[in-house]
């Protein structure tokens, strides 16, 4: 017997923004342990240059999941 179970539709830009905002704040970690000294001389630079990059890189990574991932039922999907 098969369960009803209710498919949700997926929020697309509410995935994009929060693999954004992981990508975003990983970048600053990396970055600030790797050169601590740099932290405050390219600090307003490096914050721009990371959002701009995280922004970018989630957009594809989606576009791409979203391109490989066709199901049958659509834009439905439990997927991460």
């Amino acid at each position: 017997m098969k369960d009803n179970v209710q498919i949700t539709p997926i929020d697309w830009e509410q995935r994009k923004y929060d693999l954004a905002v992981a990508l975003y704040y990983h970048d600053i970690r990396l970055s600030d342990i790797v050169t601590p000294e740099n932290r405050l001389a390219r600090w307003p630079e490096h914050i721009s240059v990371s959002a701009e990059m995280a922004v970018e890189a989630a957009e594809v990574f989606i576009n791409e999941y979203r391109r490989h991932a066709v199901m049958e039922s659509g834009e439905k999907s439990h997927a991460p």
